[in-house]
């Protein structure tokens, strides 16, 4: 192509067609360099708050970033698909649910705003992704930052677990917010590597093998969330579906008994992971996360208000009632937490007295109970709404990034079902870009496959 002085043209064209697109609308570039900076605090607030000496409130900036980003895009509110669509109407169907619940139960709004601002963060970030696209190059910027900080996260992990036996000693990694959260940044590096997985995928098998070997050097009681993702991720292999399926799960059961003994490891040092699993879930401490549901259950069924609009944040067994908790309040987040928040002690907890076990398998802890709990079958049902429109999005996806953002979503909804995982940002904001970034890489798939016919 010539211009007007006889020059060709073609090189400025690849110039622009590589860089950021002219027509890149200046709130979608705000908004995505927000979720950028979100991510950059995930990964440097540990640091600075131990440094510093700062709390919780701290640690949460990367909420603010998070939430920015999709005020941001939701102002322009362009159209989108269907899915995306009733994705951003159930965030806002959540948070009118959050204020009905907190106004009839006398729920302080600053309970209301931090219930709101952990449950929904992972949908209104997919959302802001899927609203806002970014150009290609930038959607895989997003993917190697997440991977990067699981690789960083890892030899710190590797170093330390020898020599620890705290289940918790990961604190201070980017996703050191809770326990089991190496785990969290195992997968998603995974799952960036897939994603990413432009490269063979053999060579994707061996780049993943350091990040999952990660959850056997430190909370093994939790390995059983691993299983969505070996399901998920086996359909990108090149051998039968089927095959793989079935042998997974065994492999997998088999790999936990046959573990050897790493001493270190989880609080029961020295003991094998197989061990660790049958003190979870069978000895009476795994009874605790049972409970929590019944006695849930039956406060709620003592009226047709609190089965509608339930408990009340913070009243029952999701991440508020641990700030609630004056037991965990003097061990881990300060006083000043829950005292900030307004928050007494979670009622639920409070039924079930002292606590037995700290692990996953072995609390009363769970995101679903706490929802359940804290908002009725209003608040519930907004949310299950979101979760629904994700999974219409997921099932969607095709060819080579199908199997890596299908298994993303199936652990996020599998550790919500376990732990308080719905509700910590520094997992989900991972989870959720990458799942965003999935989609967006497969979407360009269909989009070049189509323009190559």
């Amino acid at each position: 192509m010539m211009n007007e002085t006889g020059e060709t043209t073609e090189a400025v064209e690849v110039e622009v067609e590589q860089g950021e697109p002219a027509d890149w609308p200046a709130l979608d570039r705000v908004a995505f360099w927000l979720l950028v900076a979100s991510l950059l605090w995930v990964a440097v607030s540990p640091g600075l708050a131990a440094l510093g000496g700062f709390g919780e409130w701290f640690l949460r900036a990367d909420l603010l970033f998070g939430w920015a980003a999709f005020a941001l895009v939701f102002i322009r509110a362009r159209r989108a698909a269907r899915p995306v669509a009733l994705l951003v109407a159930a965030i806002i169907a959540f948070g009118l649910a959050e204020i009905l619940t907190g106004v009839v139960t006398g729920t302080p709004l600053l309970v209301q705003a931090a219930s709101f601002a952990l449950y929904a963060f992972p949908l209104a970030i997919l959302a802001t992704v899927l609203l806002a696209p970014p150009p290609g190059r930038k959607v895989l910027l997003l993917v190697g930052l997440v991977l990067a900080f699981a690789f960083i996260q890892f030899p710190i992990l590797a170093a330390t677990a020898p020599f620890s036996t705290n289940p918790d000693f990961n604190r201070g990694t980017f996703v050191g917010l809770a326990v089991g959260f190496h785990l969290s940044g195992a997968v998603a590096g995974v799952g960036a590597i897939w994603l990413l997985g432009r490269m063979e995928r053999v060579r994707s098998v061996l780049w993943s093998i350091p990040l999952l070997l990660s959850v056997f050097l430190t909370e093994t009681r939790q390995v059983a969330a691993l299983l969505p993702v070996v399901l998920g991720l086996s359909p990108a292999l090149d051998l039968k579906r089927w095959v793989i399926r079935l042998i997974a799960p065994v492999l997998l059961v088999l790999l936990i008994v046959l573990s050897p003994r790493i001493e270190g490891i989880s609080n029961t040092a020295g003991d094998r992971a197989a061990n660790q699993v049958e003190r979870a879930v069978i000895e009476p401490e795994g009874q605790r996360k049972i409970e929590g549901f019944v006695e849930t259950a039956e406060a709620l069924a003592e009226s047709p208000t609190n089965l509608l609009l339930g408990l009340g944040q913070g009243n029952s067994v999701g991440f508020l009632a641990q700030l609630g908790d004056q037991g965990i309040q003097s061990e881990e987040f300060g006083s000043s937490v829950g005292d900030t928040l307004g928050l007494q002690q979670s009622r639920v907890v409070d039924e079930l007295g002292p606590r037995l076990g700290y692990g996953s398998f072995a609390n009363e802890f769970s995101s679903l109970g706490g929802l359940v709990g804290d908002l009725g079958l209003v608040g519930s049902l907004a949310f299950f709404v979101g979760l629904g429109s994700i999974g219409w999005l997921l099932i969607q996806v095709r060819g080579r990034n199908r199997g890596a953002v299908q298994a993303l979503g199936l652990f996020y909804l599998a550790m919500g079902l376990i732990y308080i995982w719905w509700e910590q940002p520094a997992l989900t904001l991972c989870i959720a870009l990458l799942m965003g970034a999935g989609l967006l890489l497969a979407r360009s798939d269909v989009e070049v496959a189509s323009e190559a016919k």
